[in-house]
């Protein structure tokens, strides 16, 4: 199995947090981690899912500490777009009655 292929199914997660947890451990600090994982070619996506299961964290905590973390600091402003932009297409193809609950 590709590395890609674990990383997208989740396959190989105490790996990935073990990765997470040498950075973590090395200073205490989340930032620390968040950068081994950048380092090691995680995405933005992967680190929030490795961090959430790490610390046992809310999607929504994880999400935030990544968005806001120093190592995603030059992507936060484009990721931040793409999702308004995504959240006023949802608001509009809702308004058309093309989402239903």
């Amino acid at each position: 199995m590709s590395d890609l292929i674990k990383r997208m199914s989740g396959a190989d997660i105490d790996t990935e947090i073990q990765i997470f947890m040498s950075g973590y451990a090395e200073k205490q600090d989340i930032e620390s981690g968040i950068k081994k994982l950048k380092e090691a070619g995680y995405r933005q996506l992967d680190c929030v899912r490795i961090i959430k299961s790490a610390l046992g964290i809310s999607l929504r905590e994880a999400d935030d500490l990544v968005l806001y973390s120093e190592g995603w600091a030059s992507e936060r402003n484009a990721t931040i777009n793409l999702r308004n932009a995504a959240f006023d297409a949802a608001k509009l193809l809702e308004g058309d009655g093309l989402i239903i609950d």
